[in-house]
């Protein structure tokens, strides 16, 4: 008996896997969750998993249904190029025509206990070899499997190529994107500064900053060459929407990710990338998004633990425990009990805390009023706010009411770029969508105009004020309108309080008021850039920016107001 056969019907359940794999990838590319992945393989795994392998084998023994073997070599032929799951059914199919056994005929011999007529029906033939299968009719049976699954093959790695070489493109023309729109003259101001400043200058710095993801599919930059510096006693804001890479940032900043892709981090005049390191580690506290806890201890062994690694003596201990148990809003009750029984809201206090206790200089906090409510979120800002002079602060967040409270300087973060840099009240007066005024208009005419419907307040308010006014909502007698930009030589705030006072001697003007671009209008406006540039990407051509109103050379989108 030849063993040819048996070992490429072997060698075949090892390469099995291989148009299997790709298959199954090919899959995954078009589905976007798991649960339509599982349902979908389910269903082909029964389709050409089952049906398309063991037809071929029914359609050649069953000889009394008078089944065409044309047909069967037909069907053998199309589910070895079509069928990824085929090679292993296909190669036995073929070796078990090599046995020149009929299937049908030899159950019937077993089924009658015929044991001679079974034994010699289920031999093998001493010429039913590689021979056997090299032969003019037969050759095509079994090395059909082997050619049509080299093709199927070939395809399958074809339809990867072609599904992921356009991310590749398209996240080159992200980065040209983003390369061409970092225009901020304060940012390109804090880079220059950057590049000339000294680290002992700086509680913070990192120049030139970038890391990137790659894996064998994709490559994702996280952060793109920021360079920025945090003043001695600065709370400094971290903003930007999800995917921004600002937890990538703090993850630099902080040693967790180590080394950057590229770029210098200092913390207290102290290398984070270079050696000696851990002379940096001495002088920062975290608060990461996962709270650092062990769940068996009490909060107060938590404090006492991580107030002796940061070297406090033991006489001060417990009352620097007590004094952040305090200020923080914990009961007498919670600080002995174990960490596992506290609420999220009592976790991240409890991490805020580890960072704020012992003598480091800079503090990173990644959200850390996070699935906390609104009464405690003030006890948390008010413990930042009464932290050393001497201490710096690092903040992300996605409330603009904690960013406005706490932080002296604020920057956001898109797509692993800074893209504006300043105080709340300068990000608001440059990117913000203008200032807003509402009137309100008396019931009573005491011998003045009244002003009857939207059309009248809208036409003084135009012709008074300023013709690019909008209005925005109307109720009773309470109207409310967008005011354009206040620039040098246009509109100013004074010529409103004027306009407005002098129009109460003639119109019946019950109250009015000017209210102040809101530091959320500015957060969305970079949002919006965010997805903007994410769908640029994906269709490889750039975004198309609209000027905000009144805001002619900026060439942001255009502004979400109200």
């Amino acid at each position: 008996m030849d063993r040819g056969r048996w070992f490429v019907a072997l060698l075949a359940c090892f390469l099995h896997v291989i148009p299997l794999s790709l298959f199954f990838f090919v899959v995954s590319l078009y589905c976007k969750q798991a649960e339509n992945a599982n349902k979908i393989l389910n269903l082909l795994n029964v389709v050409f998993g089952f049906l398309t392998n063991i037809l071929p084998s029914l359609m050649w023994n069953f000889e009394q249904d008078e089944m065409p073997n044309d047909f069967a070599n037909w069907f053998h032929t199309l589910s070895s190029f079509f069928s990824p799951y085929y090679l292993l059914p296909g190669v036995l199919t073929a070796v078990w025509q090599a046995g020149g056994g009929d299937a049908y005929k030899c159950l019937q011999y077993v089924d009658s206990r015929n044991h001679d007529e079974a034994h010699e029906c289920f031999a093998v033939p001493d010429d039913a070899g590689l021979g056997w299968m090299m032969t003019h009719n037969r050759v095509w049976v079994f090395w059909c499997p082997w050619i049509g699954q080299t093709f199927l093959c070939a395809v399958l790695c074809l339809i990867i190529y072609r599904k992921l070489t356009p991310a590749k493109q398209n996240k080159k023309a992200l980065n040209n994107f983003m390369s061409e729109s970092r225009a901020d003259d304060d940012v390109k101001a804090e880079e220059a500064r950057i590049a000339d400043a000294s680290p002992e200058q700086e509680a913070c710095l990192y120049r030139n900053l970038q890391h990137v993801f790659q894996d064998k599919t994709r490559t994702v930059h996280a952060v793109r060459g920021i360079s920025l510096g945090v003043q001695q006693g600065e709370c400094f804001g971290l903003l930007g929407p999800n995917g921004a890479g600002k937890t990538t940032t703090l993850g630099c900043l902080t040693g967790e990710i180590q080394p950057p892709t590229a770029g210098e981090v200092f913390v207290a005049g102290h290398s984070v990338t270079g050696e000696g390191a851990e002379k940096a580690f001495k002088h920062l506290g975290y608060c990461p998004q996962v709270d650092p806890l062990y769940q068996d201890l009490t909060g107060r062994q938590q404090l006492i633990f991580y107030a002796r690694l940061k070297g406090i003596e033991g006489d001060k201990v417990e009352v620097l425990v007590d004094t952040l148990f305090q200020r923080l809003g914990f009961e007498p009750a919670d600080k002995d009990k174990p960490a596992w029984t506290y609420s999220g809201g009592m976790k991240r206090k409890l991490s805020l805390a580890i960072a704020l206790i012992g003598p480091s200089k800079v503090l990173f906090l990644d959200e850390p009023s996070a699935a906390v409510d609104a009464g405690a979120k003030r006890l948390l800002w008010q413990a930042i706010k009464m932290r050393a002079k001497s201490k710096s602060v690092i903040i992300t967040t996605h409330s603009m009411e904690e960013a406005e409270a706490l932080c002296d300087r604020i920057g956001i973060q898109v797509l692993g770029s800074i893209r504006c840099l300043g105080t709340p009240i300068h990000l608001k007066l440059k990117y913000g969508s203008g200032y807003q005024m509402e009137i309100r208009l008396k019931t009573v005419s005491e011998g003045l105009t009244v002003l009857a419907s939207n059309e009248e307040v809208t036409d003084f308010v135009k012709s008074s004020l300023s013709p690019e006014a909008t209005l925005l909502e109307a109720h009773d007698k309470s109207y409310l309108y967008q005011l354009p930009r206040f620039r040098p030589g246009g509109l100013s705030l004074g010529q409103v309080f004027k306009g407005l006072e002098d129009a109460r001697n003639v119109y019946a003007i019950e109250e009015y008021s000017v209210l102040q671009p809101s530091l959320e209008q500015v957060f969305l406006r970079f949002a919006r850039e965010q997805e903007g540039m994410v769908i640029a990407a994906h269709d490889a051509q750039p975004v198309p920016t609209k000027e905000a109103p009144g805001n002619s050379e900026q060439t942001l989108p255009t502004a979400i107001s109200g």
